[in-house]
């Protein structure tokens, strides 16, 4: 939320299915403003650059400052001495940010205090990835896909980007491990596709595969008392690696989108129970297909009393 004289503000909010929550109260501060520049990894300073997010660390709330620009919200860029200026941010509380450019890799600073002194911010020109959106089997290439690549180290950093008509993407990150994933409206990705940036050479490549979209829907129920369970961990796997988590809502259901194909449904942990005989199943799931799995039923975890 924001307001005129007022700063964004906002509250984090995990919800799962059917759960509700009432009353969400945010409470706007005063505005405040960051400023800072922004460098090269040779001191120079960086034209051009955008500030494409602002997160609100005290509140965990993040600003998608590109996706707001349609809305009138400016994107703060760096001038032609790298010099940047955000306002509209709570005065006197942290923040982080993350800075684009097309000739560098993806950057982020967190811990800035809005209205202090920010340190620069340096840029490094990072390893070329050039990638491709498949599908899975005709190896048909798949537009305007949205490609999300996570730094597999901490801090478990996320840059986004899409596929090209002809479904290439190309973006530049700093060496490491990530992981790749792409989704759509029709579509999901078959698994989360590893890669590591070397640096040895200036341009990698990874291709990354998605099937059409299938829902799995079930619930977990108390075995004795036939009541919901909430808060109980489910899990879709594909080719051994963990794609998807979800957790059950007020009425113990839970929901997937996932894409078609060998799939293995796993149940994770409840607290107060024990694992159900059904804990790990497999199923192949038919391109838009909804499939129903069979209820998890959850004995509770007997009381045991002890005298010393």
């Amino acid at each position: 939320a924001i307001a005129p004289r007022q700063a964004f503000g906002g509250r984090s909010v995990n919800l799962s299915i059917d759960e509700s929550v009432p009353n969400a109260e945010i409470r706007l501060s005063a505005a405040g403003t960051i400023s800072g520049r922004v460098v090269n990894f040779e001191n120079a300073p960086v034209a051009g650059a955008q500030i494409t997010r602002v997160l609100l660390m005290d509140q965990n709330v993040g600003i998608p400052l590109t996706k707001l620009a349609p809305l009138g919200f400016d994107v703060p860029v760096t001038d032609q001495n790298g010099k940047f200026s955000i306002g509209d941010l709570p005065r006197g509380q942290k923040v982080a940010l993350k800075i684009a450019h097309s000739m560098y890799a993806q950057e982020g600073a967190a811990g800035l205090v809005v209205g202090g002194n920010t340190p620069d911010i340096v840029l490094y020109q990072g390893i070329l990835l050039t990638g491709n959106v498949l599908t899975d089997g005709e190896r048909e290439p798949v537009a305007n896909a949205l490609v999300e690549i996570t730094r597999t180290q901490p801090i478990r950093e996320t840059t986004t980007t899409r596929s090209g008509p002809d479904g290439s993407f190309v973006i530049r990150l700093k060496p490491g491990g990530y992981d790749c994933f792409a989704s759509g409206e029709e579509f999901r990705g078959t698994t989360r596709q590893p890669v590591f940036i070397s640096g040895e050479s200036p341009v990698q490549h990874v291709d990354v595969f998605v099937a059409s979209a299938a829902t799995v829907t079930g619930k977990v129920l108390d075995a004795v008392t036939s009541s919901p369970i909430a808060g109980a961990r489910i899990y879709l796997e594909r080719m051994g690696v963990r794609v998807a988590v979800s957790s059950t809502g007020p009425t113990g259901e839970y929901r997937f989108t996932a894409s078609s194909g060998p799939t293995a449904l796993g149940f994770e942990s409840a607290h107060g129970y024990v694992l159900p005989p059904n804990a790990y199943s497999e199923i192949d799931l038919a391109p838009g297909a909804a499939y129903e799995a069979p209820t998890f039923w959850l004995p509770p975890v007997p009381e045991y009393r002890v005298t010393i």
